[in-house]
């Protein structure tokens, strides 16, 4: 969940006669997750949910095939620990969602609420299709490496246009678009909800876990079944708090369909195996999506990145803390690359690559810190597999069944060979073939017996050191009633209700083709106005 909790607290509490309560899991952001680089460090117990993959056969196989799935537990939600990367997607992503029933997201629908969120702080991208007035800042890195030439002349060497790739077009090679102000993280926490919290009607309780909805009884039989409230937890107490409109939930596409499940909406057979009353049969937890990604780890001869010893050093801590400068305020995101990986003409990217300035994933490996290392990331932008979320038979309410089914679909597992193969290709143009770079075996142990075959090398990095890129979305899908693979309709009111609505990344239909922060963010503006559209209220602050 990347923080629509924290635009909708603030565009609903526009209206000052509504009364809008804000229940929170976790607490406020801290200087440990103001720093860019440090995102890969809040993975922890203050700030995340902890959760892991159910065992996959075919991907996070150096991890024992448990994919470690950080999901965000504080205001502004995944937004405050993700990797800051703001991408909107291909416009053909949100055409495609009205293809398939969704009056209204297409993307000209959608592009007004893209403009309206950002605040992009650079004059190089055009007025027409960004906005510069919103919350949500948006800007280029301000720690540039010395590779980042390399990057950019080799992409020259290899064909690839330069591309603002939140424009209308993808394809080809661009600077990181980041969620920063400054040399600070911006999460939604910052942009939409910190300026607005002294609003009367704005109400917001912290470290409490919503635990199950309420409903109204003598509804349950009708066409539009009621939500009366939410029962939840706060500081080990039970309390239960009831909605005089609506229930909104907004967390993420991992704890939304358990929620909704502990609550008796989901797959029927699914709730009554674990003695759960049945409120509404929905396929809640199914159409999990996510981007896949795998590190490749290359050594090169010369010092142009950004060396772990660096970034960990006195120096680039005092240079942050005195005056936000330095490396601690990069996320090491040099050049973005978006290709088709089977067709170079075509103007869908499959293939996502983040060109990076250092060794990334870090904190699982802090060995040879010394040595000239980077890790371009390859993405699958276009996965067709599909997973699923359940509760745990176990312990409904703990930590879900996460089975993202990662690379089930063959194609998958082929986009990202091609990816790696075309990326090895990328590494011998000239620019960047004067760096002499090598696979960095010692990160990639479990495949070191395939040194000298490289289609056999490929897919052993591939299950074994594939990750997630942290973008679950889909489990409450968006789609016409007529849908039965839909949970929620285009208006992200929940089938069969009255006033309970979604509104996070969960209701994708597809993945979009690139992070999923900005879109989330769309979500939640157009969900603000579909809501005040519905009562027929316009904003008084």
């Amino acid at each position: 969940m990347k923080g629509p909790r924290c635009v909708l607290a603030n565009r609903l509490s526009e209206i000052s006669y509504w009364n809008i309560l804000l229940i929170e899991a976790g607490g406020d952001e801290n200087a440990l997750t103001d720093s860019p680089f440090l995102n890969i460090y809040t993975h922890t117990k203050e700030f995340d949910w902890g959760y892991n993959t159910t065992i996959q056969p075919r991907a996070c196989r150096a991890r024992q095939g448990q994919c470690n799935y950080p999901r965000g537990r504080v205001l502004g939600g995944s937004s405050t620990v993700n990797g800051l990367m703001y991408v909107r997607g291909n416009p053909y992503d949100f055409d495609n969602w009205e293809a398939m029933g969704n009056h209204g997201w297409s993307f000209k629908d959608v592009l007004p609420y893209f403009i309206k969120q950002e605040n992009v702080s650079t004059t190089d991208l055009p007025r027409d299709v960004h906005g510069f007035n919103g919350p949500q800042s948006v800007q280029f890195q301000r720690h540039v490496s010395k590779i980042a030439d390399y990057y950019y002349k080799a992409g020259e060497e290899f064909g690839f246009k330069f591309i603002d790739y939140n424009g209308l077009h993808q394809i080809g090679i661009g600077p990181a678009q980041v969620s920063m102000v400054g040399s600070t993280r911006a999460s939604t926490a910052k942009g939409y909800l910190n300026p607005i919290r002294k609003r009367k009607n704005l109400h917001i309780v912290k470290h409490a876990e919503v635990m199950k909805l309420v409903f109204e009884e003598n509804t349950l039989q009708e066409e539009k079944k009621r939500v009366l409230g939410v029962i939840f937890s706060h500081k080990g107490v039970k309390k239960y708090v009831e909605a005089s409109k609506e229930v909104i939930i907004s967390a993420g596409a991992i704890n939304t369909p358990k929620l909704l499940m502990l609550s008796g909406i989901g797959p029927k057979n699914h709730l009554r195996g674990l003695g759960i009353p049945v409120i509404a049969d929905l396929p809640v937890g199914n159409n999990l999506q996510d981007h896949l990604c795998v590190p490749v780890y290359m050594q090169v001869n010369k010092h142009i990145g950004i060396r772990d010893e660096e970034v960990f050093s006195r120096k680039a801590i005092m240079r942050y803390t005195k005056n936000k400068s330095g490396p601690l305020t990069t996320n090491g995101y040099e050049a973005i690359v978006f290709v088709n990986v089977f067709d170079p003409k075509s103007l869908l990217q499959n293939v996502e690559w983040y060109l990076t300035s250092f060794r990334m994933f870090v904190a699982e490996n802090p060995a040879n810190i010394k040595e000239n290392v980077v890790a371009p990331i390859v993405i699958n932008v276009n996965p067709s597999s599909i997973g699923t979320v359940r509760l745990n038979p176990l312990k409904p309410q703990g930590p879900p069944l996460i089975d993202t089914n990662y690379l089930g679909a063959d194609e998958d597992m082929l986009i990202l060979r091609e990816g790696i193969r075309l990326l090895f290709d990328f590494f011998s143009t000239p620019t960047l073939a004067s760096l002499k770079p090598q696979i960095y075996f010692k990160e990639f142990g479990n495949c070191v017996q395939f040194k000298n075959m490289i289609d056999q090398l490929i897919d052993c990095i591939i299950t074994q050191y594939s990750a997630t890129l942290y973008h679950p979305v889909g489990t409450a899908k968006m789609g016409p009633k007529s849908d039965l693979t839909s949970v929620v309709s285009p208006e992200l009111i929940v089938h069969g209700f009255e006033n309970l609505r979604v509104i996070d990344a969960s209701i994708m239909p597809k993945i979009t083709r690139g992070n999923t922060n900005a879109p989330t963010i769309m979500i939640a503006e157009k969900g603000a106005d579909i809501i005040k559209f519905s009562y027929h209220t316009k904003s008084t602050y």
